[in-house]
């Protein structure tokens, strides 16, 4: 990718609220650019009584890959070399039974915790697929409950408070609870990001990640690029982004929109798809949809990229387009994106981010 800007402008260089309005850092460091480069790559390999319906969420940690099945409700387990080892999980309302997975995190102990949004808990499993436990969210806090982070024996989720849950209201609600391991809410925190104030748009998500210092980031899926970034105490102590492909959302979506009108409308912007945060670095992905892949539900018609920010909120020039969607990024910074979904062909390739100096 070549620099087309030789020259650095700091825009706006405190996040702090000024006017009413949050105050943006945007800063791209001097003469470094970031590449991808392909290290190898895991071939899935299934049987009849061993396969993968279609890979919603990934964690990969303590050498496994952790696979949520959209269709069949468990989370798979894979070796290295594409073994399907195990499934956790079982379909139903029981004790260690799940009817819909809609996000999971495993801890630094190997408890893996699942949200089972058809009944409406937590369930925690160890990695060897062994039922510990459940419990529900202990307050009428609505969703949506589409991100689990674990940290620090705690569990950070998206959630809307119940009295701004309207289309008028919704950016005035926190973003974020953190709960303990009982369902027990110890903290309400996170804010709507200024575009949210200007266009109505139907609810969406919250994506979390943590640093090794114990700080959080989230960004919401809809429409904007921007950061949020607080401290282990969940003060905001910096928003930080720069625009470059991604497009903000500049007009309404009304919650009471035909499904037709919705897809047209999220064909207009971009969404983000992702945070992680590895030793210093914050990877970002988002995408641009397409119709196709809204129509046929297939992650591979949409157009994906990743930016790269330091923790400081620094940007690395990248915006780099990617050949699939970054399933998830371990602790030693492989970065696993998923190339081909072809059943019996499933390719997961393996990437590593290299910063050079122009």
């Amino acid at each position: 990718m070549k620099l087309k800007f030789g020259l650095l402008i700091v825009l706006l260089l405190v996040s702090c609220k000024k006017g009413g309005e949050t105050k943006v850092y945007n800063f791209t460091l001097p003469n470094k650019i970031c590449e991808l480069k392909r290290v190898s790559e895991i071939l899935i390999k299934e049987t009849k009584d061993k396969f993968i319906s279609e890979i919603l969420f990934v964690r990969v940690k303590f050498g496994k890959i952790f696979i949520s099945d959209r269709l069949q409700h468990i989370i798979v387990v894979l070796n290295k070399k594409g073994d399907i080892e195990k499934f956790i999980g079982r379909r139903g309302s029981g004790p260690g039974e799940i009817k819909e997975i809609m996000d999971f995190d495993i801890d630094d102990n190997g408890l893996i915790y699942i949200f089972d949004m058809g009944n409406m808990r937590f369930s925690v499993f160890d990695t060897m697929g062994n039922f510990i436990n459940s419990f529900k969210l202990r307050s009428n806090l609505v969703g949506p409950i589409r991100s689990i982070r674990v940290h620090d024996g705690k569990i950070c989720v998206g959630i809307i408070e119940p009295m701004y849950f309207n289309e008028s209201e919704i950016y005035k609600s926190k973003l974020v609870a953190v709960i303990d391991t009982q369902g027990n809410v110890l903290k309400l925190f996170g804010v709507s990001d200024e575009i949210f104030k200007k266009f109505k748009v139907y609810y969406t998500h919250i994506l979390i990640a943590f640093d090794k210092f114990g700080n959080i980031y989230t960004s919401q899926v809809r429409g904007t690029y921007r950061i949020y970034k607080y401290d282990r105490n969940y003060n905001l102590v910096k928003v930080f982004g720069t625009q470059g492909k991604f497009r903000p959302i500049k007009e309404d979506m009304p919650w009471n929109l035909p499904i037709p009108k919705i897809n047209e409308l999220a064909l207009k912007f971009s969404y983000a798809i992702s945070i992680h945060v590895i030793d210093t670095l914050v990877y970002f992905q988002f995408a641009d949809l397409s119709l196709e892949g809204i129509k046929r539900r297939n992650p591979f018609y949409h157009h994906y990229y990743l930016k790269v920010y330091d923790i400081d909120g620094n940007y690395i020039q990248s915006d780099i387009k990617l050949p699939g969607e970054i399933l998830d990024i371990d602790e030693e910074g492989n970065i696993y994106i998923y190339e081909d979904n072809e059943p019996g062909n499933r390719r997961i390739g393996i990437y590593r981010l290299e910063i050079t100096t122009r």
